[in-house]
């Protein structure tokens, strides 16, 4: 559930970026990074919403022009390559030795963002030919594989599987398997008919509070952000019943993405029609 979130977040931090220039590409890791010490939900709070107004008001008065089309795969490989770095802090079991390696794996995934600030350079010292197209296929193809996230989960997080009891479970006391129990478990067909799991209690340990309330941060962040934007360059994006229905179905992280999607496609439109007159 907090991956179907933070991802799509990342995706416009750096495609905002790359729109700006290299350094705002690599302000943006720098704020990922950061993220990483004192969580996300913080940093977007307190430092990128308040970047964001900026640019904001930049585009309001002097327009936006969209990002340069090379820099759209380098987004779209970069984060498919955050992917594997961040499934171990989940599929390995916390209660293992090598959970901590993991762990320290994924404090380090902003490098494998670094050369979003490269392509964007490189096509800064080219022909730029910048396009909101590509983004608008990227925006949409990451809406539904936050859709995705989101629900697996929802399912994972809520329903019984038949799990080990609550103590391995929560990884407070050690066990040989590598794998998460919860993951190993949720892998297979939950308990029919379903119902909650009943050891939820006892997995909701300070950890999973404190992931909690980050995820709560970051959700509280977009929707600030898609309320900034709304304010200052007016509803570009989804109609409030179609946002909502993208927020039932595929959860906020999806919801966000189409938002930005559709603010994209009209910025193309808008472009397209500007250049045939």
């Amino acid at each position: 559930m907090f991956a179907s979130i933070y991802l799509p977040v990342q995706a416009l931090m750096l495609i905002l970026g790359a729109q700006q220039g290299p350094g705002h590409v690599a302000l943006a890791i720098g704020l990922i990074a950061v993220g990483q010490l004192i969580t996300i939900g913080v940093t977007l709070n307190i430092v990128w919403l308040p970047y964001f107004w900026n640019v904001l008001k930049r585009q309001a008065s002097s327009g936006a022009e969209a990002a340069p089309r090379i820099v759209a795969p380098a987004i779209a490989i970069s984060l498919a390559a955050t992917v594997p770095v961040l499934l171990p802090t989940f599929a390995i079991n916390a209660a293992h030795p090598i959970w901590i390696w993991g762990n320290f794996a994924f404090q380090l995934f902003p490098v494998l963002l670094l050369p979003v600030v490269q392509a964007t350079a490189q096509a800064r010292g080219k022909e730029a030919n910048p396009s909101y197209r590509p983004y608008v296929s990227l925006l949409r193809s990451l809406a539904i594989f936050a859709g995705v996230l989101w629900w697996v989960g929802i399912l994972q997080a809520l329903l019984d599987y038949d799990l080990p009891y609550a103590k391995e479970v929560a990884g407070m006391e050690k066990s040989p398997a590598l794998m998460s129990p919860l993951l190993s478990k949720t892998l297979g067909i939950p308990h029919l008919p379903l119902r909650l799991r009943p050891t939820l209690a006892a997995e909701f340990n300070e950890g999973a509070r404190f992931l909690l309330a980050d995820m709560v941060a970051i959700v509280v962040a977009v929707g600030a952000a898609t309320a900034l934007h709304n304010e200052k360059l007016g509803s570009r994006g989804d109609k409030p019943a179609r946002a909502s229905v993208f927020s039932l179905l595929g959860g906020p992280g999806a919801w966000f993405m189409s938002y930005w999607a559709s603010v994209f496609e009209h910025e193309a439109s808008s472009t397209k029609t500007k250049k045939q007159r």
